[in-house]
C-alpha cells in the first residue's frame, strides 16, 4: 500500500508517543519564534512604509 508515493507503515513504528510530543513541541517553539520575528518585521516595514508615504503627501 502506497500513499503520496510513501509507503504507508504498517506497525506502531519506533518513536513513542513522549518523543514524538517533546519534538513536536521544539519545532512547535521554533516556530512561534521565527512567527514573531517575522510579525515584528512586517510591522517595522510597515511603518517605514506609512512614514515615507506621510512625508511624500506631506510635500
Amino acid at each position: 500500500m502506497r500513499f503520496n508515493g510513501r509507503k504507508v507503515l504498517e506497525d506502531f513504528g519506533t518513536v513513542k508517543r513522549e518523543v514524538a510530543e517533546k519534538l513536536a513541541l521544539e519545532q512547535y517553539k521554533q516556530y512561534k519564534q521565527y512567527d514573531a520575528r517575522r510579525r515584528t518585521l512586517e510591522t517595522v516595514d510597515d511603518v517605514d512604509e506609512l512614514t515615507a508615504n506621510v512625508k511624500r503627501l506631506k510635500q
